[in-house]
């Protein structure tokens, strides 16, 4: 595979927006970006989000899936093209309670089978704001909460479509960007809290 292409997940409506969820993935069968790729995948995004319910996002909070979906080489993340979705709008605002939650991220680890340079590739999603009712009282994400996300999330990483990736960028000690195919996810038990940098 030489292409991948990114889509954003926008984020408003929250102490700290915006915010903005980046979602690497590539072709069917590794194959090269197409409008028919780019409209599939945001729909099945859009499905899959909406699968898990405008509850669990905190109220007030709004995401919008970015129309414009733009294509890189796998080995340096050059832009090489853009496409523009041809369906959506994809917008929608969260009505789940808490107000004191609107900071409060559930982190997403997504799995790959591929290993390199001594560790597993892996990625990772911070999801939300969560509405307050998706935490228990201990302070945990809720169980049934973290059950319900990986079905709601396995049409992103289908190998007979348009499949999640995670990108690895270029560095200094390895000047090759790579990829691993996602295989599956974790929902790590405890939610964070994310802050800006400049304080």
């Amino acid at each position: 595979m030489t292409q991948f292409a990114r889509t954003k997940l926008l984020l408003e409506g929250f102490d700290g927006a915006p915010g903005v969820n980046i979602f690497n993935w590539c072709g069917f069968a590794h194959g090269d970006i197409t409008q028919a790729f780019v409209n599939d995948f945001h729909e099945t995004l859009d499905a899959s989000i909406t699968a898990l319910g405008a509850g669990l996002y905190a109220a007030g909070v709004t995401w919008t899936i970015d129309p414009v979906a733009t294509v890189h080489e796998v080995d340096t993340g050059d832009l090489i093209g853009v496409f523009t979705d041809e369906g959506g709008p994809y917008t929608a605002t969260g009505s789940g309670d808490g107000a004191e939650s609107r900071a409060t991220q559930m982190g997403i680890r997504w799995n790959t089978n591929d290993f390199r340079y001594g560790r597993r590739v892996a990625g990772r999603t911070f999801f939300g704001p969560v509405a307050s009712d998706a935490i228990d009282t201990d302070g945990k994400i809720a169980a049934g909460v973290r059950t319900s996300v990986g079905p709601a999330f396995e049409g992103l990483y289908d190998g007979l479509a348009s499949r999640l990736i995670v990108w690895s960028r270029p560095t200094t000690l390895h000047p090759v960007g790579s990829y691993a195919d996602v295989t599956g996810l974790t929902v790590a038990p405890v939610p964070f809290t994310l802050r800006g940098r400049n304080r």
